[in-house]
């Protein structure tokens, strides 16, 4: 659920700022897109595969 809500609130304020900011539009998506996947990847990761794979006991979700 988290992270539906962020990649909402990146993407509407990426989108504003990329139409704003033309050249900087490849320096700022790039910084946002690698930090959203970080983000989604380490909770999926821990919430998924670390938290029902790898670490069974951790009942935190």
């Amino acid at each position: 659920m988290d992270d539906e809500d962020d990649d909402t609130s990146a993407d509407d304020e990426d989108g504003h700022t990329s139409m704003d900011d033309d050249h900087v539009n490849g320096r700022r998506p790039r910084q946002r897109t690698m930090r959203t996947t970080t983000t989604r990847q380490r909770t999926t990761t821990t919430s998924t595969e670390d938290g029902h794979v790898n670490r069974r006991p951790r009942p935190t979700t």
